[in-house]
Formats: structure tokens, C-alpha cells, sequence
């Protein structure tokens, strides 16, 4: 796998457009280092500090199809010149062993970047959700640490794809966490100043703005890493036309936009009987490379 070097920027509230998810699927570090995690052992918590110190790498849609269409073969088996004839239609074993191999340095050190924040972001990080998310971030990093280093045969890559579909199931509900954890916070500061009065506030809203910074740090990398997980995952399935993994070649944003009309036109006509017509304008043809889920949801 090979990457483009991008820092992306959050819009208003957290939101991100179109394009700064276009550009990449990383985040920035956290500002300092932990040296301590609490409920882990000290040989499990040096090697989550090992993995945090090395920057995450930056991955765009362009070099994810790239590397799903095996462009970047070349690069990883330079003394292998069976695959210049390679069909670029669905990925091959040696595409798979490429991007597992990837993912098997890449996402400890994302996982230990989430599991530090975690253990030190304000307010939050004494919730017991949040203590739960931690947990399993915990838990998935030490599984692919154990991993081989190296996977360099199609029997690791199976192996190693199991792993990485139970990862990915085991952090489906983490939204739900985490959301459970805001409101554990948000009663947390009302017992805090029924407690102590003004005194507590000024406190709890310098320590909300650091909160507020780490969930749009939290979000985003959570993106990333199911984004590469999810087309890895996706790579190894049939070949679907205009698709390479779970990236679309031709999105239409006027059939997601139908799609959204159609979908409120339903529940408007449910509740109140009828719904207004909604008429859609541009460039009805345009399509453009991207994940069409992510902009559904």
C-alpha cells in the first residue's frame, strides 16, 4: 500500500465535506504522550506507547483504488514480472497479501493512537462507556500485534482477514458507546455544579473544549480505520461493475439525492398524508469516485 502525505481539517461542528474525506482517512495526533494506561499490564502499555509514537499514514480514495487494482504490484514484488499482466477486475492474491500487509502495520499504531486518547481525554475518559470503547480498542490492538509481523502467504492473509472481520464487528456499537458516554459526562456536570456552584463551571467548560476536539479526532479516525478495514474486506468479495472494493467509480449524487427525496417523501406522506414535491437541479449526470454509503447515511 501506498500513500499521499494530507492534513485534513474539521468543518463546523465536527462535520466533514466531501472533500476533506476525499483527501485522506487520518487524523491529528493527540497534543502530548500518555506514559501509563490504566487496566493494562506495563509490558501491554509500553508497546501501546511504541505504536502511538509512530505517525499514522494518510491513505486517499485515489491510492485505495490504486491499490485495489493492483497498480502499486510493482513496488511490493519488484523482482515478479508475472504481474504487469495481472487483471485489474477483481484483486488477486497477491493485491490482498499487499493491502493485509498494510493493514497489519497500519492499524496498531491507529488503534494505539484512539486507545491514547482515550485514556486521558477530559471529562470522558472516567465514563464507564468510554472505559467499555477503550476496552475493546484494547482488546483488537493487542489481537493484530500478536499477529505475524509479515504476511507474505495467501493462508496468513485468510487467517489475518478473519481477524480483521471480527475487529470490525466487535466496533460496530462503539457510536452507541460513545454517545452513551456524552450523556454520562453531561449528568456528570450537573451533579459537579449542584455540588459546588459557579466555582465548578469555568473548570468543566475549559475541559469541554478538549473534549470537544478529541470526539472530532475520535470520529474521524474511527472513519478511517473501518474505511480500510471495510474495503480490504470488500476486496476479497465477487467483483461488482464500477466498483473497486467498496469505493464506486461512477457515484451518482443525483440518485443518492433521489434516494433521500424518496425516503422523506415516505415518512412525510405516513405522518401527515402528503409530502411537497422536491425538485433536483445541476448537473443530473455527474458521478465521481467515492464511497456511496457514506454519503447515504
Amino acid at each position: 500500500m501506498f500513500i499521499s502525505r494530507c492534513r485534513p481539517h474539521l468543518g463546523l461542528r465536527g462535520r466533514l465535506s466531501i472533500a476533506q474525506t476525499m483527501r485522506c482517512f487520518v487524523s491529528e495526533p493527540y497534543p502530548f504522550r500518555v506514559t501509563s494506561f490504566k487496566d493494562v499490564s506495563e509490558a501491554e502499555g509500553r508497546l501501546i506507547s511504541e505504536q502511538a509514537k509512530q505517525p499514522q499514514t494518510s491513505v486517499s480514495l485515489q491510492t485505495l483504488m490504486q491499490t485495489g487494482r493492483g497498480e502499486f504490484l510493482n513496488r511490493t514484488y519488484t523482482d515478479d514480472k508475472s504481474i504487469e499482466n495481472e487483471e485489474a477486475t477483481q484483486a488477486t492474491e497477491k493485491i490482498l497479501i499487499q493491502v493485509a500487509g498494510f493493514l497489519r502495520r497500519e492499524l496498531p499504531i491507529r488503534l494505539a493512537h484512539r486507545i491514547q486518547d482515550l485514556e486521558c481525554v477530559p471529562l470522558m475518559s472516567e465514563m464507564e462507556s468510554v472505559a467499555g470503547v477503550k476496552q475493546l480498542y484494547t482488546q483488537s490492538f493487542l489481537e493484530l500485534v500478536q499477529f505475524d509481523s509479515k504476511i507474505t502467504t495467501p493462508e496468513q492473509e485468510e487467517s489475518f482477514a478473519k481477524l480483521v472481520e471480527t475487529i470490525y464487528d466487535r466496533h460496530s456499537k462503539v457510536l452507541v458507546q460513545m454517545a452513551r458516554g456524552a450523556y454520562e459526562v453531561r449528568d456528570a456536570i450537573r451533579r459537579k455544579q449542584h455540588e459546588e456552584g459557579h466555582r465548578a463551571t469555568k473548570a468543566t467548560f475549559d475541559q469541554m473544549e478538549s473534549t470537544h476536539e478529541f470526539l472530532d479526532r475520535f470520529y474521524l479516525c474511527r472513519i478511517g480505520i473501518r474505511v480500510l478495514i471495510g474495503q480490504y474486506l470488500a476486496l476479497r468479495q465477487p467483483p461488482i461493475e464500477n466498483y473497486v472494493g467498496i469505493i464506486c467509480s461512477k457515484t451518482s449524487p443525483y440518485h443518492v439525492v433521489e434516494r433521500a427525496i424518496n425516503d422523506a417523501a415516505f415518512m412525510c406522506t405516513r405522518k401527515y398524508g402528503e409530502a411537497p414535491d422536491v425538485t433536483i437541479s445541476g448537473r443530473l449526470d455527474l458521478t465521481f469516485p467515492y464511497v456511496p454509503t457514506h454519503l447515504r447515511e
